[in-house]
């Protein structure tokens, strides 16, 4: 797995999504609020459902809460998302 550091590193980010790895990302989201379906052209898989990563599918973000300090984060670490409703 790809584990992005610093935001800055987003371009090795789409490098590391194209060669198939997976890569983490932190999402500014409440635990009662469900992890968006696909990042950047990927599923999402739920990397706080478990500590065991080599079970992970390959080609998927995973992604965790924000915990601690990150919850504040304004640094760009913590990806905020909008999700847009489709109009009925």
């Amino acid at each position: 797995m790809f584990v992005v550091l610093f935001p800055s590193h987003d371009k090795d980010v789409v490098k590391a999504i194209a060669q198939g790895y997976n890569v983490a990302t932190v999402f500014g989201l409440k635990k009662t609020q469900a992890m968006p379906e696909t990042y950047m052209g990927r599923p999402v898989f739920n990397g706080d459902d478990s500590d065991l990563r080599f079970l992970d599918p390959k080609g998927v973000v995973v992604g965790l809460y924000a915990k601690g300090k990150a919850k504040k984060d304004t640094t760009g670490f913590v990806k905020h998302i909008t999700i847009m409703m489709k109009a009925a």
